[in-house]
């Protein structure tokens, strides 16, 4: 690499909620002696961030020594998403940025993220860990995740076992009922020969 190059880490982390919305984290940071990364150029402008689906976009800059960083944050509706987030039947889709713009000077190592309400039904080559899926290049990927709703069929099996636990439990009751009103209480004499009553005429 030249001198004049420059490398920075890049992450991007969509988490798509189940109320349909979601959270947008950009963060940009740089390491060494020489600082690419200021305050000056960490805003809302340089990142093009009114022009995001996202609101209330914040931005904060982190100067730790040999460290900095530029971290944006938003949050939206999927309904007001244009194009990168959606939701149909009982999916999410989203879509991650594509990097591949940025300036050849510049090298970038980047981590992508999506981040679902249930588990991730297609990855397009990334890692799944659960609900999230992982990326390390800079391009652009569609992937989709259930919306963590519980389908119609396991509330009626939950309902048919229950139905069915409620039954047996009432049979059971009866049943042990009917038996303790046919048994002999207790200190009851047991009806049997006394040697002073005469015996029955034959």
């Amino acid at each position: 690499m030249a001198d004049d190059d420059v490398s920075m880490t890049v992450s991007s982390e969509i988490v798509v909620k189940e109320d349909e919305t979601y959270t947008a984290k950009f963060t940009m940071s740089d390491s060494g002696s020489t600082p690419t990364l200021s305050k000056s150029i960490c805003n809302k402008e340089t990142f093009d961030a009114d022009e995001s689906d996202a609101k209330d976009v914040t931005v904060e800059f982190k100067d730790e020594g040999d460290t900095r960083r530029c971290i944006l944050q938003g949050t939206g509706s999927v309904s007001d998403s244009s194009s990168s987030i959606s939701h149909n039947g009982d999916e999410f889709t989203a879509t991650t940025p594509d990097f591949n713009d940025q300036s050849s000077s510049t090298t970038f190592n980047i981590t992508q993220s999506v981040t679902f309400p249930g588990k991730v039904t297609e990855a397009d080559g990334g890692k799944v860990e659960g609900n999230k899926v992982t990326f390390t290049d800079s391009m652009n990927h569609k992937v989709k995740g259930k919306d963590g709703s519980i389908p119609m069929w396991v509330w009626i099996v939950v309902g048919a076992g229950a139905l069915a636990l409620i039954g047996g439990l009432t049979l059971f009751f009866v049943i042990r009922s009917k038996k303790n009103k046919t048994q002999t209480p207790y200190g009851t004499p047991v009806q049997g020969y006394d040697p002073n009553q005469a015996f029955p005429a034959q």
